[in-house]
């Protein structure tokens, strides 16, 4: 049974989501391109983080001409309480970089301080 199988028999919504200000390295699309440095970890590294777990996923604006959405996902609470960002987490474990203002059409991440230290 494939993933689409699986999802399709369990009715999970799927949403596809650029997560917000980060610039991360790119998968490659075809056998003809190469995956940028570090694509793949980063890929594993989100999944390792999210398949599986409850998270809330908060979407501040749509790219239309792409129909994508764009936001930030926050895992479930931790130990002590507390809602981790998931584009904070990319950026500080380095599989991630954050975009400036000037790079981000919708603007930037309220937290895009906490990120940068």
């Amino acid at each position: 049974m494939s993933s689409a199988d699986l999802r399709q028999s369990l009715s999970l919504p799927v949403l596809l989501l650029t997560l917000l200000s980060l610039q991360a390295p790119r998968l490659a699309r075809s056998p003809e391109q190469s995956n940028e440095p570090y694509a793949w970890a980063s890929c594993v590294h989100l999944r390792r983080l999210c398949v599986g777990k409850q998270v809330r996923v908060q979407v501040e604006y749509r790219v239309a001409a792409i129909n994508r959405d764009v936001g930030s996902v926050w895992l479930a609470p931790n130990a002590r309480g507390v809602e981790e960002n998931l584009c904070i987490i990319q950026v500080w474990t380095g599989y991630a970089k954050v975009k400036t203002p000037e790079q981000s059409r919708g603007g930037a991440f309220v937290d895009v301080e906490k990120m940068l230290q």
